[in-house]
């Protein structure tokens, strides 16, 4: 569920819906969507992933000794 995804409670996940529901002047989640993407809000392409973690800083070039 998006709640547990955001780490709020399903309340508090409800009244954020409902909250941008108003300031978009949408009656429901699906108009909610049609109005954000007429408003360029959400990306139109997924974000890319992200990399995955290398050495850090300061490893290459390290000897015992």
């Amino acid at each position: 569920m998006a709640a547990r995804e955001l780490s709020v409670s399903v309340r508090t996940y409800r009244r954020y819906v409902a909250e941008m529901m108003s300031l978009l002047g949408a009656d429901s989640r699906f108009q909610a969507g049609v109005r954000a993407a007429e408003l360029g809000l959400p990306p139109l392409t997924p974000p890319a992933a992200p990399s995955p973690p290398g050495p850090g800083p300061g490893a290459r070039g390290r000897r015992g000794g």
